[in-house]
């Protein structure tokens, strides 16, 4: 933890004594930061961000309006929608801090420091204007229907920087630093970890109360209740007429009392029937029957809700999954006890959206399967049989990982195929690593079919062989079906060199199969990713290209000119993170069939003009996969 031994040491003295040991067990106290098992936020009773929240707006909430008329005492119309009404914005503090704010340090710190980390280099921000960061980093989406964006946008917010390189055109203000943003954006993707480790890097006293409220809002997601007291305690004097601190000081005094093995206290906390429901009574449970539930919790009721474990999803049908926004998914996914469908349902939405990794879900299910059928390693097909619903999964995939011998993992793999059909293709993705080892020859073109699709959304590097046996109806000269030739076109899209480039698709013979707007697409992507066009049969797309949609889709409205005009100056000046920061809003919400030709052109040739340009290619072969699947 931070070393704030100035003004802490008197308060640890007593509380650390009394309190923390209960917590030991955790083994996740002050001292340590984990940054490996994300927890979801819900933040807002607007089911859209943690930074903005309805009765206490969370901390990073807009500017706090002057003092609200008569308190509220349930949630308005208006807030179920997820309209934050004026009224229920808190005061500004009557105590400001006093002492002298280093921006410039507090903006530096991140969490990434290499590039092996996905540190994205201290000239981040080089030559961004202050106030494009102040208006862009809020309206960053915190969902991309691209994997690719997603960790970019992630990696984005935990980079360190040189702060200072930032044009200042308008001067940093007090709750509206860079750091804060990052925070309160990284809360709404549900990155409560990652959030914890970088409000923790700031070892002086929390200046402004949007601030620290991302630190205890942080702490209460990760499920680390002592410490996000500590910083409670810490704070609370000095926005003690904010109905955030109000609310969390009393709760506070509840979970210590109860962790300390005393008397418990159960304490009047205003204007939240939620915590005073979970102080008065432990047995509590907050029951979820569809995800718009989950919009009318304030964060911090979200927060101490998920800290407590009081979250009962009985009543929240598997297939409404889908419908909840990342940071739900995420603080739901990390519940201890879960109905089994739900688990795996939340575990694998994760991964489809690129909020969980193909290596955590293949030890998810080494962890299940552990848990499940014991530590022997012994599996056989006859055992399989007995075995029902996802519990297959982890099963097939110890005993693929286990196996001696290929003709094993062959068997194991067509039966992994045949749960895919049931739970989506990326339920196999942890297989991917050891499936490329084997030989494609021992596969029918069948099952190669149906496992070409899955190497090329792991991005592993697919083994000639492999290419060879899916596509081997195009090297003899053959017209192919859409699916064939779209993913043929991803596989090229994603090889590491234009070097490596084969003369690539005869767009006018293979056109007729999946039409005009496609063929646009993969235009676009053949044009800027093969910058030196090595591809005989490319024809000029600079003429038409802004005239063409890449849909003829009524329901898709363009971003504005001023976003488009802003990522071709980003990337005209090769101002790394402006580029990235504007490409995920512009393609917020758009998937590949929805996607206007002109955007994807500017967004892979901005991603390659700045050096991204294996990021690019994954999102080539992310948009060209999604073709392919309509």
């Amino acid at each position: 933890m931070r070393n704030r031994s100035k003004w802490l040491l008197p308060l640890c003295a007593c509380f650390v004594l009394t309190v923390l040991p209960a917590y030991a067990q955790d083994d996740r106290i002050a001292g340590s930061v984990p940054v490996s098992k994300p927890s979801e936020n819900k933040h807002d009773r607007a089911q859209y961000s943690p930074a903005l929240q309805d009765d206490d707006r969370m901390a990073g909430g807009a500017i706090r309006k002057p003092a609200p008329p008569a308190p509220k005492t349930q949630e308005t119309p208006d807030e179920r929608d997820g309209i934050a009404p004026e009224t229920a914005y808190d005061p500004p503090p009557k105590k400001e801090y006093t002492g002298k704010v280093e921006y410039a340090a507090l903006e530096s710190h991140g969490v990434y420091t290499k590039s092996q980390e996905g540190a994205l280099g201290r000239d981040l921000w080089r030559g961004t204007k202050r106030s494009l960061l102040i208006e862009q980093i809020p309206v960053l989406p915190a969902q991309s229907p691209y994997p690719t964006m997603q960790q970019l946008t992630k990696r984005l917010l935990l980079s360190s920087l040189d702060a200072g390189l930032i044009k200042n055109d308008v001067k940093p203000s007090p709750g509206n630093d860079l750091t804060t943003l990052r925070l309160e954006k990284l809360l709404e993707m549900g990155a409560y970890p990652e959030a914890l480790a970088l409000y923790t890097k700031q070892a002086d006293l929390p200046y402004h109360d949007r601030f620290a409220r991302t630190g205890v809002l942080a702490a209460f997601y990760d499920r680390q209740p002592a410490l996000a007291c500590l910083e409670t305690k810490a704070a609370e004097k000095r926005f003690a007429e904010i109905l955030f601190w109000q609310q969390a000081s009393q709760a506070c005094s509840y979970i210590l009392s109860k962790a300390s093995g005393g008397k418990t206290v159960r304490p009047d906390i205003p204007e939240s029937k939620i915590l005073q429901r979970i102080v008065d009574k432990d047995n509590y449970r907050f029951k979820a029957r569809s995800p718009e539930d989950f919009a009318e919790l304030t964060p911090l009721e979200a927060a101490i809700l998920a800290a407590e474990n009081r979250f009962d999803l009985s009543g929240l049908k598997t297939g409404e999954i889908k419908e909840l926004p990342p940071h739900v998914l995420i603080l739901l996914r990390e519940q201890p006890s879960l109905p089994d469908e739900q688990k795996i349902s939340l575990v694998l939405e994760s991964v489809r959206r690129g909020l969980m990794s193909a290596q955590e879900l293949g030890a998810f299910y080494q962890d299940q399967a552990t848990s499940l059928f014991g530590k022997s390693t012994k599996t056989s097909l006859a055992d399989y049989k007995k075995i029902g619903g996802w519990k297959r999964l982890p099963y097939l995939f110890r005993g693929f990982t286990s196996a001696s011998k290929d003709e094993e993992r062959v068997v194991v793999i067509k039966h992994a195929l045949a749960l895919a059909d049931h739970y989506g293709p990326d339920s196999l993705l942890p297989f991917v690593p050891e499936i490329v080892k084997l030989d494609p020859s021992s596969f029918d073109s069948k099952t190669i079919r149906s496992v070409f699709p899955v190497l090329l959304q792991s991005g592993i590097n697919i083994p000639n062989n492999w290419a060879e046996s899916r596509f081997k109806e195009l090297a003899d000269g053959n017209t192919a079906n859409a699916k064939t030739t779209l993913q043929y076109a991803a596989y090229q899209a994603g090889k590491s060199s234009t070097e490596e480039w084969e003369q690539g698709i005869d767009f006018e013979k293979n056109s007729e199969p999946f039409g005009q707007d496609k063929l646009l697409a993969l235009k676009i992507i053949y044009e800027k990713l093969d910058k030196d066009l090595k591809l005989h049969n490319y024809d000029d797309l600079s003429v038409y290209e802004k005239e063409l949609s890449l849909t003829s889709a009524v329901d898709y409205v363009m971003p504005s000119i001023s976003l488009i005009d802003g990522l071709e100056s980003a990337e005209y000046d090769k101002r790394l993170g402006e580029v990235i920061l504007l490409s995920a809003i512009v393609l917020h919400n758009v998937p590949p069939e929805k996607l206007n030709g002109v955007l994807l052109r500017d967004v892979i040739n901005g991603l390659v003009t700045v050096g991204l340009t294996k990021e690019a290619r994954s999102l080539a072969q992310e948009v060209i996969l999604g073709l392919s699947s309509e």
